[in-house]
């Protein structure tokens, strides 16, 4: 579902249970790319955009911002338990958000992702952002 049409109040509330479906299947990609790092929203939207700006997308801690934002897209829609209820207030965060995620999607795609997506993370080594908290919340 393309996220651009995603917050359009026109998208049919039959399509809601689809969206969370494909925000988690996205965020549980982005988290094994994320090697174990957990970021907060604060943390995430900087890092997301810094990433798009530089274009070096391909990084774990992009990864672990892509996850966060991904999960609050996902539990927005779910708070008000579909796209087309988002309160006023609260689209404008969310289409930033989706925005980051998709636009950070795109530029992974151009570098051909997934097919030639290098192992990032080591099996066995756990990882996390330095003095972050380990919680998802945000």
């Amino acid at each position: 579902m393309p996220t651009a049409y995603a917050l359009s109040h026109t998208l049919p509330t039959s399509a809601t249970p689809a969206f969370p479906q494909a925000m988690e299947q996205g965020r549980q990609i982005f988290d094994r790319r994320a090697c174990n790092l957990v970021m907060t929203s604060k943390e995430a939207r900087p890092a997301v955009e810094e990433a798009i700006r530089t274009r070096d997308v391909d990084r774990p801690l992009v990864y672990a911002g892509m996850a966060r934002l991904t999960q609050d897209i996902a539990d927005q829609v779910g708070q008000y338990g579909a796209i087309a209820k988002v309160p006023a207030a609260s689209v404008q965060n969310v289409r930033n958000d989706m925005y980051l995620v998709s636009e950070a999607v795109r530029l992974i795609q151009l570098r051909g992702w997934p097919a030639t997506m290098p192992r990032l993370c080591h099996p066995t080594r756990r990882r996390s952002t330095p003095a972050r908290n380990s919680s998802r919340s945000g």
